[in-house]
């Protein structure tokens, strides 16, 4: 499933987010050394620096930001961390996570997986494991085109994920060095999702690796005049030959589908 792994990365951290009552455009998250060095696509995050969880989101989702995943998931994973310690008034009024050069960071991470595989488990889907907040390769790392989309399902009624995922581009503002330092500095990020150019689709995710293929998880959304229905899909596309073949083969489906609804095969 390669980066559509994102959507529920996302999804988790805005249930985080809700849960503990924290506001994304406030609080700021730490960028370590393993964030920062992550490979496959980039938001190109540095060491030490600072970004508010909702730039990160942001990061997470349009240019597919590796580093945004383990930034995430170690920042939360922190977090969830100190919660399961019984912790709960370090947490109150929190305006940022520090977890650089932390020894438990890679605890942190693993908490934050293991919380992603909860809602699988919750949204009772028996095909999808998941080993990593990125999708990096990892044969553990596994669902399939019903699974994906029901979480595509669940993430849209988030607005904000919504919101997200329908943006074609995104620029942060960024500290280096700590929150308190008044210096902003700018990082844009344009999304990789074609389809976005095109009338009715409303994103979700890309995605690649060599084992997984290209992929694609979208949302359309259309009035067809000629059945007087209004049409709303999500398509999970996995297994692609060639990049830009998941954008050729959701449209192919989408006319499929249309044809068929028009046809009342359907």
């Amino acid at each position: 499933m390669a980066s559509i792994t994102k959507i529920m990365t996302c999804l988790v951290s805005l249930r985080l987010l809700k849960k503990y009552n924290f506001n994304s455009k406030k609080l700021y998250f730490s960028v370590s050394n393993q964030a920062s060095t992550s490979t496959g696509t980039t938001a190109n995050l540095k060491y030490n620096e600072w970004y508010t969880v909702n730039d990160l989101l942001y990061g997470l989702m349009l240019p597919s930001g590796n580093d945004c995943a383990i930034s995430l998931a170690e920042n939360f994973g922190c977090i969830l961390y100190f919660a399961k310690q019984g912790q709960f008034k370090m947490l109150e009024g929190i305006d940022s996570v520090d977890v650089l050069d932390d020894y438990y960071v890679g605890t942190y991470v693993q908490l934050f997986v293991k919380e992603m595989n909860n809602i699988a488990q919750e949204f009772k889907l028996k095909s999808t494991k998941f080993t990593n907040p990125h999708g990096l390769s990892d044969k553990m790392n596994r669902s399939t085109c019903n699974d994906l989309a029901f979480i595509t399902q669940k993430a849209l009624q988030q607005h904000e994920f919504r919101k997200i995922v329908q943006a074609k581009y995104h620029v942060a503002y960024y500290k280096k060095l700590s929150i308190q330092n008044q210096q902003e500095y700018k990082n844009e990020w344009v999304n990789t999702n074609k389809l976005l150019d095109k009338g009715n689709y409303f994103g979700v995710k890309t995605g690649i690796t060599n084992s997984a293929g290209s992929c694609l998880s979208s949302l359309y959304c259309d009035y067809i005049k000629e059945i007087n229905q209004d049409v709303n899909i999500i398509i999970v596309v996995l297994g692609s030959f060639k990049a830009d073949g998941r954008f050729d083969d959701t449209e192919s489906i989408v006319e499929w589908y249309i044809k068929q609804l028009k046809d009342g095969s359907i």
